[in-house]
């Protein structure tokens, strides 16, 4: 991923070598290259090679001129002293672009716990409402499933005709997308968990008159803890796969954006595996894979030595 200095050159760390189309345009592909700057069959052209056509950033045609003041062309304000960088290989990441990813990962590993806590709370009362009830429960649970496996992406779109047309915070309104399919994973566990309750346990939570806060944390919550943590950990690894598609969303020339470790990957997914896919894949399988251990697994553990009912 780094090159042949592992991000190492002339007695320090080399720079990032961006992409300066990063909206990897056809259009703007051709435009570099007419104006004889290399470029790739992914559409991405290195500030290197437009460093190595204008002599280092020092003798820009007539043609690399507009393109400097092409509002998709990336390019830096002061070329020369860009070029003057001493940059990794086209193509290849710097170290500052893991500090950028662990950084963006960090933020989207915030949206997913905020929101696996939105759904916790809201589809919980839900599900154990529904479970208590097995007629209800045996016709919601086939359509929470189908709900499951419903493309959410397909409503992506009207995702972002509102939030556009209405100047809606994305945080709000476009965050919540890559749970849109993960949440119904703790809905219909948590089903199955209310569902599975003794009959007996109720009988002797209703005997001894709990209610309130008590019957749920002497019954109900030790009854669908196993149910929940599995539910959970299954709803967090679809998140974590749809932050990739939810981060950067589309609809016609309308294309919204939100700072995170998905949109990252979104942006560098140029049709061909490259470094910057890689490294962004390997922060987050890190990041899912600590989150995971330091909490999904406790909660797994606790769970079997616990609340088991069998």
């Amino acid at each position: 991923m780094f090159g042949p200095g592992l991000g190492f050159g002339n007695n320090g760390l080399l720079a990032p070598n961006p992409n300066v189309n990063s909206g990897l345009r056809p259009e703007l592909a051709q435009r570099f290259a007419a104006a004889g700057v290399a470029t790739n069959a992914d559409q991405t052209v290195w500030l290197s090679d437009v460093c190595a056509a204008t002599s280092g950033g020092t003798q820009i045609s007539a043609d690399l001129a507009a393109l400097l003041r092409e509002r998709w062309a990336a390019l830096p304000d002061d070329l020369a002293a860009a070029c003057a960088l001493p940059m990794v290989p086209a193509g290849k990441v710097a170290w500052a672009d893991v500090l950028e990813c662990i950084w963006l990962g960090l933020m989207t590993t915030l949206r997913v716990v905020i929101w696996i806590t939105v759904s916790t709370l809201v589809w919980t009362p839900i599900g154990v409402w529904i479970g208590l009830r097995p007629r209800v429960a045996q016709f919601v649970q086939p359509v929470a499933q189908f709900a499951a496996a419903f493309p959410a992406n397909l409503l992506f779109p009207v995702a972002v005709v509102l939030i556009s047309n209405f100047a809606l915070p994305q945080n709000l309104f476009q965050a919540p997308l890559m749970v849109l399919g993960a949440q119904w994973y703790i809905l219909f566990n948590v089903i199955a968990g209310t569902v599975a309750i003794p009959n007996d346990l109720k009988e002797a939570a209703m005997v001894h008159g709990l209610r309130g806060w008590a019957w749920w944390r002497k019954l109900i919550i030790p009854a669908i803890f196993p149910a929940f943590v599995t539910g959970g950990i299954t709803a967090s690894g679809g998140s974590w796969n749809a932050s990739i598609v939810s981060e950067v969303v589309s609809w016609g020339t309308t294309t919204l954006t939100l700072t995170g470790l998905g949109a990252y990957i979104a942006t560098w997914s140029t049709g061909e595996f490259n470094p910057h896919v890689g490294l962004g894949m390997l922060v987050m399988g890190l990041l899912v894979l600590g989150f995971n251990r330091l909490f999904w697994r406790r909660l797994y553990h606790l769970a079997e030595t616990r609340f088991r009912l069998d």
